[in-house]
């Protein structure tokens, strides 16, 4: 039987996937010109070694670790891309301004002239989302769901996920992401429904912070883009509704596998 994860255990993986990450592309930025290759080298290798990280230490608590990818719910895919989408587009983008961005984070996010397009793509919309979801849901949601009940576990797992973005502007769309994203794995207990979702999210603010000139709405405030305030509070009422609809029709659909699969073993 595997013992899980504590939450100490959890923020060991926490710092030690900071720690790791950051060393590994200021490292990789020092020895490339080029910001795009440099970004991705130095993410890729260095999340790839917080991954080895989080696994050891995983498997040092007497547990197996194993990536989860199955089938049966792949027919929701549709409903696991809007979801996230309405969620942090929709919804909590419009409150991260109520803390003022420094310049130094605005330029941040700011494409750089000699970016290459197709690799900062590759970067934001698949390598981030695989090694990710892989350490906060497939080691650390799985760890805890061994220790702490559901909610617990997944609201703890979004708070860590949080924090490694290491900024409160992008703090709150991460918990909201862990929070679905937590929910889903929980309930399906396939890795791969939370990485679509996170492919959907980063594609989806990385091609938009194109067109507006930022990767991650931080000087575009919603109700410019929007064009009104009216048009703003619409936008989000109706994000609300369609979000907490998908919620309730990804939970019946849920329920009803779960009760099919059931039938199917008693049979």
């Amino acid at each position: 039987m595997e013992t899980g994860l504590r939450i100490k255990d959890c923020l060991i993986i926490l710092l030690a996937t900071i720690l790791i990450a950051t060393t590994a592309l200021v490292i990789i930025k020092t020895l490339l010109i080029n910001e795009s290759l440099a970004e991705f080298l130095g993410y890729t290798i260095g999340m790839g070694l917080s991954a080895v990280f989080a696994i050891r230490t995983y498997k040092q608590k007497a547990n197996e670790f194993k990536v989860e990818i199955g089938s049966t719910y792949l027919k929701y895919i549709p409903l696991l891309i809007i979801w996230p989408i309405l969620l942090v587009f929709g919804i909590t983008s419009h409150l991260i301004y109520v803390i003022p961005t420094p310049d130094f984070l605005t330029d941040a996010f700011k494409p750089s002239e000699n970016n290459i397009f197709w690799l900062s793509l590759f970067t934001v919309a698949l390598i981030a989302p695989v090694l990710e979801e892989i350490i906060f849901r497939g080691i650390i949601l799985k760890g805890l769901l061994c220790q702490y009940s559901p909610a617990k576990a997944i609201v703890v797992s979004s708070i860590i996920f949080g924090l490694v973005h290491l900024n409160p502007w992008q703090f709150l769309g991460a918990f909201g992401i862990g929070i679905i994203s937590g929910w889903i794995y929980w309930r399906t207990k396939n890795l791969l429904l939370p990485i679509i979702m996170h492919i959907s999210n980063n594609l989806f603010f990385f091609l938009f912070g194109r067109y507006f000139g930022t990767s991650y709405l931080i000087d575009t405030p919603m109700q410019q883009v929007f064009g009104s305030q009216f048009n703003q509070a619409l936008a989000v009422g109706l994000s609300i509704l369609l979000f907490v609809v998908i919620w309730f029709l990804l939970s019946n659909r849920i329920r009803y596998q779960e009760l099919k699969n059931t039938s199917h073993n008693i049979a």
